[in-house]
């Protein structure tokens, strides 16, 4: 007994995001733009000491603080250009400030050294708000493009569960349709008038509605249930191939007609290690019991109310199909005419046998019995092999004389009989080569493939001899 795992789902793939790291900070000023600072007044600073006057390029004009002054307002906005205004107005007054001129009083000296500090704070506060808002604008842009791009991922993704629930949902329409016609399909083929065709139809229904891993047939027989389909027993499987009458399945779904399933704790101790589910094959037209069909290996999402109820369903079809066919049988057995192709029965081939020996022992007469044997069947397509029989039965009854009678040998449509009384052994040769060119010529425009070969029997010879050749 074995449930198998389900196959895991793929999971779902996202789409790249866009991120924009914040700037790394400290004290609310960006550490870039206090690097720059630094590094421009160090610079700043040895120029004019090793190269100027040590009085802070007071005679330099355009002053060279304007550099850091305008970057850092331009580049980083109003703080970091507020800092580099500081600084360059700390610098440049630390030297400047208490040099005053001759006949300078305190008010101009005042004004001579606040000059540039005021256009350096002005014009750091202006540019800086300038540089403000454009940053304001980049973020307000920035957020809009992740929002725009968080619902194009949200639509994405909802774009791609809507197409793979449409695709489940047409794999499921589709196979919901393709299911009916195989359905009908299998109905037909379960409608067969034979066992044979009617356990292969079973079993392409049991793989198409129930889809198990492996499951079995069992026939009814006097010793108990034998297993007549194996379907995807593994080599080393140890399933029981026959049930006794004592055994519990035996007793359980033959002879009360249950239908057991493993997860019914009830049931699971009479399945014991056979299987997943079991029922009996019965007809409940007639209430006969035809035999088991026991299912070992099965998906475990597969294991459901439904599942149960369509093994059921298919248990009660296939023993209806299969009583009826072997009534069929019977029924085409005792009847002296097959009514598929109209060639009499091979029951009344034997009756008709018995009766010539005999007529024939009292009216010395020979009694021959010809068997024409279809030699490639699977070369045929299926209107062929249907048609074959009737034309066989049609042509040799118009060629052949009054009392020669056409026969279904063993009712598979691959064997016929010519049954001819009062015909001389001796004549065999030419027989066969006519029946040869009949069939050769009259077959070819049904079954352009079709071969055959022949062998004889004599029923009954005058001389009481009795031989076969082929």
């Amino acid at each position: 007994m074995r449930i198998e795992p389900s196959e895991a789902q793929p999971s779902q793939s996202t789409l790249p995001r866009l991120t924009f790291p914040p700037s790394k900070t400290f004290l609310g000023l960006r550490i870039s733009a206090l690097v720059e600072i630094s590094i421009f007044f160090m610079v700043a600073v040895a120029i004019d000491l090793n190269l100027g006057q040590a009085d802070r390029f007071r005679g330099v004009d355009p002053h060279p603080y304007w550099i850091i002054i305008l970057l850092m307002s331009c580049q980083y906005g109003r703080w970091e250009g507020l800092l580099a205004t500081f600084l360059s107005a700390l610098f440049y007054l630390s030297e400047n400030f208490d040099r005053q001129v001759f006949g300078e009083n305190l008010f101009d000296r005042i004004d001579a050294i606040s000059y540039l500090p005021t256009f350096w704070l002005v014009t750091a506060i202006v540019l800086g708000e300038l540089r403000l808002r454009h940053i304001r604008d980049r973020n307000f842009l920035r957020k809009s493009l992740i929002e725009a791009q968080e619902r194009e991922e949200a639509i994405t993704q909802a774009f791609v569960r809507m197409h793979r629930v449409k695709d489940r949902l047409e794999t499921q329409v589709a196979g919901q349709t393709e299911t009916m016609i195989s359905y009908f399909k299998m109905a037909q083929i379960m409608e067969g008038h034979d066992t044979e065709s009617i356990l292969k139809g079973a079993r392409e229904l049991i793989r198409m509605v129930l889809d198990p891993k492996s499951f079995s047939i069992f026939l009814l027989q006097r010793e108990g249930l034998e297993v007549l389909i194996r379907d995807g027993w593994e080599e080393d499987a140890e399933y029981s191939i026959a049930f006794e009458p004592h055994s519990p399945l035996f007793r359980a779904v033959i002879g009360n007609q249950k239908t057991l399933v493993v997860a019914r704790a009830e049931d699971r101790g009479i399945l014991m290690d056979e299987g997943i589910m079991a029922s009996p094959l019965i007809s409940l037209k007639s209430g006969n019991v035809i035999g088991m069909l026991k299912v070992e290996r099965l998906e475990f999402a597969e294991l459901n109310t439904s599942s149960v109820e369509n093994f059921k369903l298919l248990c009660e079809w296939i023993g209806i199909a299969y009583d009826k066919a072997v009534r069929l049988h019977r029924a085409q057995t005792e009847q002296m005419v097959n009514e598929d192709h109209k060639l009499y029965s091979k029951g009344f081939l034997s009756r008709q046998m018995e009766v010539f020996r005999l007529l024939g022992r009292r009216l010395a007469f020979d009694v021959i019995l010809l068997i024409i044997t279809l030699d490639n069947p699977d070369d045929l397509s299926e209107q062929e092999s249907a048609l074959l029989p009737g034309v066989i039965g049609e042509t040799l009854t118009r060629a052949m004389r009054k009392t020669d009678m056409v026969f279904d040998y063993d009712g598979s449509g691959i064997r016929f009989a010519l049954f001819m009384p009062a015909t001389d052994p001796e004549q065999l040769p030419r027989l066969e080569e006519k029946v040869g060119g009949i069939l050769k010529q009259r077959i070819t425009w049904v079954a352009p493939l079709a071969t055959f070969s022949m062998n004889a029997q004599i029923i009954r010879h005058t001389e009481g001899e009795r031989s076969e050749r082929g």
